[in-house]
C-alpha cells in the first residue's frame, strides 16, 4: 500500500513503543495486540505481511493516517529548534496503541531505560502471552490483566523490581472495573490524566504517555529526564525548572499539538545521533 509522509524508522524507534524489532534487511517485525506483522518500507510504498486480515484498516488506525500531519507540524513549528527537529524527523507519527499494554509498559518504564523496558515487556510476553509466527519470525502477545493476576508467581520472576507491585495493582483495578480505560479515553485530557493517576505507580509522566500514545490526546506533553534536559537547554537557558512548569510552558507555547512537539524534539536530540545510527541506517530502514 502507498502511504505518504510516514517514516517507520522514526515512528517505531522514537521511544513511544517497545515491541518492534528492526530486522537484518531493515524491515520491522512486531506483535500488535493479537497479530504478528512484518513491515517493509520502500519510499512511500509499504509491504505489510500479517496474521491480521485487513492490514490497510489496521495501518490506518495504528499509524493514525487519518490525521493531517503536515498541518500539525505547521502549527507547532514555532522556532528554529522545533523546525530543525521537524525537518530531520519528517514522517514521525504518534501511534494509537492498545490501552492496557501501553499503560502496563509505561508503568514498567518508571526509573528505567528503553533497553530494560523492552526486556521486561518481552519477559512478560514470553512467559504469559500467546505465540505468533510469521515469515520465520516469532513473538508473543502481551498478557491481559487476567493473565497477570492468575500468574503472580511468574510475574514476580520477571525481574520487574518495585514495578511488579504496581503492575499487579493496575491489573486488579482493570479487572475489577475500578478503572475502565475505554471510558477514560472519552474524557477530556485533564480528566483522563486525573483518572489515570489514581492507579498506583502512575504519575503525571506515565498518565501523559498513555493519553498521548494510546488515546491520541495530542495536548499531552510527557516530561522525562531527556525532555527536561532538552526543554531546559533550548527554552530556559539551562535554568532550574519543574516538570509542571515545563508541561505548562509546552502546552501554552506549542498549543493543542504539543505532544507532537515533544516527540519530534525527543527524536531529533535523542535518537538521531546515538552510537551505531547513521544516515545510511535511516535510509536503509526507509527503503530509500
Amino acid at each position: 500500500m502507498e502511504i505518504n509522509n510516514l517514516s517507520l524508522y522514526y515512528t517505531l524507534e522514537c521511544g513511544q513503543t517497545f515491541r518492534w524489532r528492526r530486522t537484518s534487511d531493515c524491515s520491522y517485525f512486531g506483535i500488535v495486540e493479537e497479530n504478528a506483522f512484518i513491515i517493509r518500507q520502500h519510499g512511500n510504498i509499504f509491504e505489510i505481511t500479517s496474521t491480521e486480515s485487513d492490514v490497510e484498516e489496521w495501518a490506518r488506525r495504528y499509524f493514525a493516517l487519518d490525521i493531517d500531519l503536515n498541518n500539525i507540524l505547521l502549527e507547532i513549528d514555532r522556532d528554529e529548534h522545533i523546525h530543525k527537529a521537524i525537518k530531520s524527523c519528517r514522517g514521525l507519527h504518534i501511534l494509537r496503541q492498545e490501552a492496557w499494554e501501553t499503560l502496563a509498559s509505561y508503568i514498567l518504564s518508571a526509573n528505567n531505560n528503553i533497553p530494560n523496558i523492552k526486556r521486561m515487556v518481552e519477559n512478560l510476553s514470553q512467559r504469559l502471552g500467546e505465540r505468533r509466527e510469521i515469515e520465520g519470525y516469532s513473538g508473543f502477545t502481551f498478557p491481559s490483566p487476567s493473565a497477570i493476576l492468575k500468574n503472580k508467581d511468574i510475574v514476580n520472576k520477571c525481574r520487574l523490581g518495585f514495578r511488579c507491585d504496581y503492575l499487579i495493582k493496575a491489573a486488579e483495578m482493570i479487572r475489577e472495573e475500578r478503572i475502565e480505560l475505554v471510558k477514560i479515553s472519552r474524557l477530556s485530557y485533564e480528566e483522563c490524566r486525573e483518572e489515570l493517576m489514581k492507579i498506583m505507580g502512575v504519575g503525571g509522566k506515565i498518565a501523559d504517555c498513555v493519553a498521548l500514545f494510546s488515546f491520541g490526546m495530542y495536548e499531552a506533553f510527557p516530561v522525562d529526564v531527556w525532555i527536561r534536559r532538552i526543554i531546559r537547554n533550548l527554552y530556559f537557558s539551562n535554568n532550574k525548572v519543574s516538570n509542571r512548569e515545563i508541561r505548562h510552558f509546552a502546552m501554552r507555547y506549542f498549543g493543542r499539538y504539543c505532544g507532537y512537539a515533544q516527540e519530534y524534539l525527543y527524536c531529533h536530540y535523542r535518537l538521531n545521533k546515538p552510537e551505531g545510527i547513521t544516515s545510511q541506517t535511516v535510509e536503509q530502514a526507509q527503503g530509500i
